[in-house]
């Protein structure tokens, strides 16, 4: 079953005096359960598509639809409700608040949708046993180490029940072993039936995705599905691609 269909995404802006092509023409569906990687060199315009399936900004031309819900129609408090609702965000710099604990960090999205506060207290409990962090709860990100803030922001993105988690290099500000902790957490919760999309520019995270997309120019250039590849197979694949994109501009 499709829960995200984005249909001739483009996305123009304006440099000085000459308009430039970030997106030149996106099509893809996301079904649900899946987890897709999206990867492409600096300014191939991963980020610019994340943004504008994340509402956070708008594409110059096409159709976007989560679930039903055409995203390009939604007015800024609209948008803003829907984020809320139905999507979980986790971002490399984290974005938690020091002047609150980390459990007021996590409840955030869900005091801005006034949800019970017996309801937070019950999700958290299930979702912090689950993310192994129960005795962080109390303290500051100031006071936890990376790899620990980036499990705190995934149980933020995780605790509102998004129907879509967004990942914008979730992994790029941590060591190997935190990254490691995040890819297997995010692995576990797509075999729950978390539909997970991740922009990233490392092959290694996207190994851990079902399929992974390569842009190049504003355009999908090329599409690798994991199948029965084990992860390493699909790794090696992947980093093939990847170089073959970046060196000879054509895939093998």
């Amino acid at each position: 079953m499709s829960l995200l269909e984005l249909e001739h995404i483009a996305k123009n802006y304006q440099e000085g005096n000459e308009r430039k092509s970030a997106l030149k023409d996106i099509s893809l569906r996301v079904d649900k359960g899946d987890y897709v990687a999206i990867m492409g060199e600096s300014g191939a315009g991963k980020t610019t598509l994340l943004n504008i399936i994340a509402t956070l900004d708008k594409p110059t031309s096409g159709s976007i639809d989560l679930n039903g819900v055409k995203l390009k129609d939604l007015g800024e408090d609209e948008a803003a409700r829907f984020r809320r609702k139905k999507l979980g965000f986790i971002f490399q710099n984290f974005d938690l608040l020091d002047t609150f604990n980390n459990r007021d960090n996590i409840f955030l999205p869900l005091v801005l949708g006034k949800v019970p506060e017996a309801e937070m207290e019950k999700r958290l409990k299930s979702i912090a046993e689950q993310l192994e962090i129960t005795e962080l709860l109390d303290r500051y990100p100031y006071e936890i180490s990376g790899g620990q803030k980036q499990r705190v922001a995934a149980a933020r993105a995780l605790i509102t029940n998004p129907e879509l988690v967004l990942a914008d290099e979730p992994t790029g500000a941590l060591d190997s072993h935190s990254s490691a902790q995040l890819l297997e957490l995010l692995d576990q919760v797509n075999r729950a039936g978390q539909t997970t999309l991740v922009v990233t520019h490392s092959a290694l995270t996207a190994s851990y995705s079902k399929r992974t997309l390569f842009i190049k120019d504003g355009i999908i250039y090329h599409e690798l599905n994991k199948g029965d590849l084990t992860q390493k197979e699909y790794l090696d694949k992947i980093s093939d691609s990847l170089n073959s994109i970046i060196n000879q501009g054509s895939v093998k």
